[in-house]
């Protein structure tokens, strides 16, 4: 639990340390698409899903707005999502994460010691 709550602080303190900077020349849905293309090599808001809306409602404010808030970089932020995705055992999303860190620079190596990390209670 302690770990969780460490893991939660870390992405909030990076997300909430700069709220009002925002990117000049991109809006949230660019910003979202950029993102989404560089972690996972598709298209973000096709409009596809069981629940088409909730997704690009989900997709624009987690890789539009939280992705473009504080001074982490991408790679840091695939890292500590992974770390939470273990954490809640969120298998389904974990594989696509897994490539998205990839994808982002994280070294399969780290993305392991991390796993190990989050698993030692």
């Amino acid at each position: 639990m302690k770990r969780i709550i460490g893991i939660i602080a870390l992405v909030l303190a990076g997300s909430l340390s700069a709220m009002a900077q925002t990117t000049d020349n991109m809006d949230r849905i660019e910003i979202c698409k950029q993102n989404y293309r560089t972690l996972f090599g598709g298209e973000a808001l096709t409009g596809q899903g069981s629940d088409p809306e909730m997704m690009d409602i989900l997709q624009k404010f987690i890789f539009g707005d939280i992705y473009s808030r504080g001074a982490l970089d991408l790679q840091t932020r695939e890292l500590l999502g992974y770390c939470v995705l273990t954490t809640l055992e969120a298998e389904s999303q974990l594989h696509s994460h897994y490539h998205g860190n990839i994808n982002a620079g994280n070294s399969p190596e780290t993305l392991t010691a991390a796993v190990i990390q989050c698993l030692h209670i």
